[in-house]
């Protein structure tokens, strides 16, 4: 009689196989969250270990504030350039600036540097302070340039495109003679650094400056603004050019630069007197007539 032999039954497909699958399963999850906290604990560690580096280079510079300590800060600046074309000094910029060789990079205030230098030079008219690299500072200045000169307080002084004061120079003169000189503008301050034209003259004395360039009119050595609706320029101390108001400033100009020539060829090279343009500010005028009055025997005396 035949026997049935019975097999072994393959663990796979029982129950028993099942159970033991479900058993090395939770054996890979405890491995992965092992690696997962081994990652986050490292992180953790990194973080707090910048953490306190940050916050000692931090008490460093409070513990050296208005001086330079002797031991640099950990993460400390390393070098500090100045660049742009100024009359002032490196050290004197980056004395003013409070930054310094030593002094921890999470502890640089490049806004409140640019601030401390503009308000210490009057001539520099902006600043920029950037990190060439993560330990070297660079400080950009750009000067103003100057217009001109006024008569305030007692002395002159110079005034840039921004109408701020750049420098004071001591009264020898009747006008200082490198300088162009803004008669009439009463300054708004005396204090160097600060504005001291007001806008409508700022603005009249750049467009007028603009158009000698263009026009290639030289040898102004004056812009009267007492009455800015009759300006009046001095030309090599020997002719006076009126222009009546700031209507038509670069067209009048222009007229100038084209009649000055005729006047000195028709009267004499040292001819004075006054060249009236003041028509052509009137742009309701449609034929405007240039005249030219010589200065008399007795006017040149007096």
């Amino acid at each position: 009689m035949k026997q049935d032999v019975q097999h072994p039954a393959d663990p796979s497909n029982t129950a028993g196989g099942s159970e033991g699958r479900a058993k090395r399963r939770p054996k890979k999850k405890r491995n992965r969250f092992h690696v997962v906290m081994a990652l986050f604990l490292a992180i953790v560690a990194v973080s707090i270990a910048l953490v306190v580096v940050i916050v000692a280079n931090l008490n460093f510079d409070r513990k050296g504030a208005g001086a330079q300590p002797d031991t640099a800060a950990v993460f400390g600046v390393k070098s500090i350039s100045v660049e742009g074309d100024t009359r002032y000094s490196r050290e004197a910029i980056t004395g003013i600036s409070g930054i310094y060789v030593g002094q921890s990079v999470f502890s640089v205030n490049k806004r409140r540097a640019a601030e401390q230098i503009k308000a210490a030079f009057p001539y520099i008219e902006t600043v920029e302070g950037s990190s060439s690299s993560f330990d070297t500072i660079r400080i950009r200045v750009k000067e103003t340039e100057p217009i001109g000169a006024i008569y305030a307080g007692g002395r002159w002084v110079v005034v840039g495109e921004d109408g701020r004061g750049l420098e004071a120079l001591p009264v020898e003169s009747e006008r200082p003679s490198r300088y162009l000189y803004i008669r009439g503008a009463d300054p708004l301050a005396e204090e160097l650094g600060t504005v001291m034209l007001d806008e409508r003259s700022l603005a009249i004395v750049n467009e007028l400056r603009a158009a000698f360039v263009s026009a290639g009119l030289d040898g102004v050595g004056m812009i009267d603004l007492t009455d800015k609706t009759d300006i009046l320029l001095d030309w090599k101390n020997q002719i006076t050019i009126a222009l009546g108001n700031d209507a038509n400033l670069t067209y009048e100009i222009q007229v100038a630069v084209a009649s000055l020539p005729i006047i000195l060829r028709e009267r004499g090279a040292t001819v004075r007197g006054e060249l009236d343009i003041r028509m052509y500010s009137d742009p309701s005028i449609t034929n405007p007539i240039i005249s030219f009055k010589p200065e008399t025997a007795g006017e040149e005396g007096g």
